[in-house]
């Protein structure tokens, strides 16, 4: 699965946290709607295996 993940973020696809804070950036959305929707294990940067 891991190398799955890579691969699809290497031909440009974001992660959720990334893609969320990209909505925000883009005032798409709020920080709040973001925490909400969001569970917080997918607010964290993804930790190097």
């Amino acid at each position: 699965m891991r190398e799955i993940r890579e691969q699809a973020v290497k031909e440009g696809m974001l992660d959720v946290r990334r893609a969320a804070l990209l909505k925000v950036a883009e005032w798409v959305t709020s920080t709040e709607e973001m925490m909400r929707v969001i569970p917080a294990e997918h607010l964290m940067p993804a930790e190097e295996e």
